[in-house]
Parts: C-alpha cells; sequence; structure tokens
C-alpha cells in the first residue's frame, strides 16, 4: 500500500515540472541508485568519498553551520557533514523515493541534524532569504539544463558573507561533450548538459556573487575513477557485484567507470570547483 501511494505522489509531484527534472526522475531508479552505491559507497552517489567531501569545504570554519545540499540523492555527503562537523544539513532533492530512502536512513544520533525535503522548482527555493551559512552541489547541476535560477536563489537564501560551492562536471566546448562522456552517456542512459567553465563564471556573475575562485580537479577524479575500476576488478568486489546484479551491469559499470577517467586525463571533460561569497 505504501508503495502504490509512493507511486501516486511520484505522478502527482512530477506534474507540470521541467522536462529536465522528470528525466532525472527517471533515471535515477532504484538498482540504479544501488549500482551507484556498490561503486562510490553506502549512500554515496559521486566519487571520491570522505577525502573529496573534506577537500570540498578545505579553509572554511564549518563546525556546527547550517548548510543547503543541492541535490542531495541518498544523504552520503549530508550525513558525513553531520557527524563530522556537527553541521545542520538540509537536503534538497527533485525525486520523491530518493528523499524518503535518504529520511529513513538517517542515524538516530543525527536526527536533530539533517532533514531532507522535496522541491520541484529551481526557480524557486522554498526557504527565506538569509537562511544559510553554506549552500553547496557536488556533482549535480550538470543534470540541470537551466541553472542560472538556481544561482539567483542561492544568492537570496545564503546569509551575508554565506559560502556557494560547486563542484561539477564540464566540458571545454558548450553543449557539447566528447567520445567518453558520450559513451558514459550511452551505457547509463544519462541525461547531462554540457556547460563550460566561462558558463559557470556567468551564472555567479549574474547571480550577483563575488570572490569566485576556480580549481580545476580533473585528475583527482580521474585518479578516484581509476580507484573504482582497481576495487571493482578485484575478485571479491567482482562476484559480490554480479550476485548482487549480474554479468552485462557489471561489465557496463567498469567501461562506465574507465570512460569517466580517460575524459579527465584527456581534458574533454573535466570536473571544476567553484566557491564564491555574497556580498
Amino acid at each position: 500500500m505504501k508503495k502504490i501511494f509512493l507511486l501516486l505522489f511520484i505522478q502527482v509531484f512530477v506534474y507540470g515540472m521541467d522536462q529536465s527534472m522528470k528525466e532525472v526522475i527517471d533515471e535515477y531508479y532504484p538498482q540504479y541508485c544501488q549500482l551507484l552505491e556498490a561503486a562510490y559507497g553506502k549512500s554515496m552517489m559521486s566519487e571520491g568519498g570522505r577525502e573529496a567531501i573534506d577537500f570540498m569545504f578545505k579553509g572554511l570554519s564549518i563546525k556546527g553551520k547550517k548548510a543547503l545540499d543541492i541535490g542531495s540523492g541518498l544523504g552520503g555527503v549530508a550525513y558525513y557533514l553531520a557527524n563530522e562537523y556537527n553541521m545542520k544539513v538540509t537536503g534538497l532533492e527533485i525525486n520523491p523515493w530518493i528523499v524518503e530512502e535518504a529520511k529513513q536512513k538517517i542515524p538516530a544520533k543525527l536526527q536533530n541534524n539533517l532533514n531532507f525535503i522535496l522541491n520541484n522548482d529551481n526557480n524557486k527555493l522554498p526557504f527565506e532569504d538569509n537562511s544559510f551559512d553554506i549552500i553547496y552541489s557536488k556533482g549535480v547541476l550538470c543534470h540541470v539544463e537551466n541553472k542560472q535560477g538556481i544561482f539567483n536563489e542561492c544568492y537570496r537564501v545564503l546569509k551575508p558573507r554565506g559560502t556557494l560551492i560547486i563542484n561539477d562536471w564540464l566540458s571545454p566546448k558548450k553543449g557539447k561533450w566528447g567520445s567518453y562522456i558520450q559513451r558514459l552517456v550511452e551505457l547509463e542512459g544519462l541525461t547531462l548538459y554540457a556547460e563550460t567553465i566561462d558558463g559557470y563564471l556567468k551564472f555567479f556573475k549574474e547571480g550577483n556573487f563575488n570572490k569566485v575562485e576556480v580549481i580545476n580537479l580533473s585528475k583527482q577524479y580521474a585518479l578516484y575513477n581509476e580507484d573504482i575500476v582497481k576495487k571493482l576488478n578485484s575478485a571479491e568486489k567482482k562476484k559480490n557485484f554480479i550476485n548482487s546484479f549480474n554479468e552485462q551491469l557489471y561489465i557496463e559499470s567498469i567501461d562506465g567507470y574507465d570512460s569517466i577517467a580517460k575524459a579527465m586525463h584527456s581534458g574533454e571533460g573535466m570536473v571544476i570547483q567553484f566557491s564564491a561569497s555574497k556580498k
């Protein structure tokens, strides 16, 4: 009965939604998210684990701060920040079943630090002005076709001198991915919008942010994906993966992570981290 109710709720929730959002909801179905966890770790939906999360906030005083996670997925980043830094994190997601999954898996000791909510309007975040010390997003906005509204809203809901951190996949050419990322898109059935560094800088400028810093993390993320391939190639991981899914999905996963690593090494795909402050 609960599953039927959730399916009906999803149908109502996506009615009138932006097409790119509908595509992301369809693409991030339960088994696909389980495949990501098999590679990235429990509740994680992007690579790098603790090392990558700590680097995102390097040099910032984040203990006890109030944060917004845009595209929080299964909650892995938010769980880590709440546990390690006592942060109060609100996760924002467009996928109803993922929100419910993240809520159900909140550790008991972190119940007062975490909240996950639905939102399907990038041009209107459901928060008051000046609500958060930090807003961050890791590997998410490449799924969003029209990004400017998010930047404008992030500025509005950030506190004065608050920080926005965006970690995302970019391309040297706007609107076009190279062959390796295109291979990943075909293997995993994903919708990814290719944006450039200059495009992102324009989003920050028009969103009224200042002091924008840019770090190219492509080589590090290439290594993260190479490590995933090595891990999945180990006899034990291979056996467990095939038992949990099937051999075809195993082969496709290896191919996909290898393609990401090659894209990052070649420069046809990039992982870029931006940080900026509210005036």
